[in-house]
């Protein structure tokens, strides 16, 4: 039996450089979860990839103000948009900066 070589997830290249610029914080996990890498802080994920990008929790206001200037598109799940969090694409937005906003929001400012 030949064992299948383990895919990479999505835009992990594009979020590698997210990884390691956040895994400095002690408070900030990184996993890996079949197709998708995500962000944690205190347990709670801020950021993680998926097949559109890298998906990131914020508050409504900013998730609104991303998507009017074409940064991000709204995270809809089955027929539900979810208000708080924002998919940014490939080479659109600062990916880093936008990881530092959701990691403050979700978790606060201990670095």
């Amino acid at each position: 039996m030949t064992k299948t070589p383990n895919k990479q997830p999505p835009h992990a290249d594009e979020f590698e450089p997210v990884i390691t610029a956040l895994s400095q914080a002690r408070d900030v996990k990184s996993t890996r979860k079949f197709a998708t890498m995500n962000l944690t802080v205190g347990g709670k994920v801020f950021a993680f990839t998926n097949k559109a990008g890298m998906v990131v929790k914020l508050p409504a206001s900013r998730v609104a103000a991303l998507v009017a200037a074409g940064k991000a598109k709204p995270l809809v799940m089955g027929k539900r948009t979810m208000k708080e969090w924002a998919v940014l694409q490939p080479g659109k937005g600062p990916w880093l900066a936008v990881a530092l906003e959701a990691k403050a929001f979700v978790g606060g400012d201990q670095t």
